[in-house]
């Protein structure tokens, strides 16, 4: 039934002519009355372009929650904070080098999935520490956050806009089970959230685009040795 019912919300967005009525006219942008492989096409050129964004929402890691919000651009620069309900670090990258300051406590409630020597993760409180783990430089890369929301199935179901507020209007579709992406109607068609609902999924919602991210390397002094 949910599948039938999807289907036939595509089939009366892509049709044209007298078949729709003035209501369907009105509410329903040009965007959403395309092909689903044109709207994935244009949202994935969007993403494609970005020179910089920021990602804030909840992840899952390992069925864990951690709150994010992150800015980063194409230059490998990035900076933001990252939180469970037992700690929080502040994230910093700048190329190939990364630094954290905070809790040990966050790395606590991720055991296994975030490992830091123990003298290091001690010394979180009180400075930053060198954390240039591939993982955590991974997360703060750009290009893994865009290919991550945008491409799709040949399959895939485009659904009616949204009207996410202040007149601002999206097109969501579902590249698979359980996911969902929500793509701006007007140009650039930025992906601007994105919902999985699987064990490792996320809820995380991306603004902020090409804005230019400061990011400040901390003095040396306050910089753990390992």
């Amino acid at each position: 039934m949910r599948h039938a019912l999807r289907a036939a919300l595509v089939t009366a967005l892509l049709v044209t002519g007298s078949g729709c009525s003035a209501y369907d006219r009105f509410t329903t942008s040009d965007f959403a009355r395309q092909e689903p492989a044109q709207v994935v096409a244009a949202a994935t050129a969007a993403m494609s372009d970005l020179t910089s964004l920021r990602a804030t929402g909840q992840v899952l890691l390992e069925g864990r929650s951690v709150f994010v919000d992150l800015a980063m651009d194409a230059r490998g620069r990035c900076s933001g904070t990252m939180r469970t309900a037992e700690g929080r670090i502040t994230l910093r990258r700048v190329g190939g080098t990364a630094w954290l300051t905070g809790d040990a406590g966050f790395f606590d409630r991720l055991g296994g999935s975030v490992a830091l020597p123990a003298q290091s993760r001690s010394r979180l409180a009180d400075g930053w520490v060198r954390a240039d783990a591939p993982r955590l430089l991974e997360l703060c890369a750009l290009d893994g956050w865009v290919g991550t929301v945008s491409g799709g199935g040949d399959d895939l179901v485009l659904e009616e806009d949204d009207d996410l507020g202040n007149g601002v209007r999206s097109v969501h579709y579902s590249p698979e089970p359980g996911r969902t992406v929500w793509v701006l109607s007007e140009a650039p068609h930025h992906v601007v959230r994105v919902e999985d609902d699987a064990r490792d999924g996320a809820t995380l919602s991306f603004s902020d685009f090409d804005q230019p991210v400061h990011v400040q390397r901390p003095p040396a002094r306050e910089v753990a040795v390992r």
